[in-house]
């Protein structure tokens, strides 16, 4: 899918993902559902075009973003 993809074709895109994954879509969600293929189609375009070297090294390991740690429960006694 092309970044520069008419809303058009966008829309049956989605309606055949939707179909071939079973995937219901009510018309509510339809537009944000065709929003995100679309910055998708916008982010692989980015990499598409990024030209890579035999030095540049793959990620071999994801690390997901750590998880914010719990605050106290409110009007617990904060003294130390």
């Amino acid at each position: 899918m092309s970044p520069d993809t008419s809303p058009e074709a966008l829309a049956r895109y989605v309606e055949a993902a939707a179909d071939a994954l079973g995937l219901s879509l009510t018309p509510e969600q339809r537009p944000g559902v065709q929003a995100y293929f679309g910055m998708a189609a916008r982010f692989a375009a980015v990499l598409e075009a990024t030209e890579l070297h035999a030095h540049d090294e793959s990620a071999l390991r994801f690390e997901p973003v750590s998880a914010v740690p719990a605050l106290p429960p409110v009007g617990a006694d904060h003294a130390s």
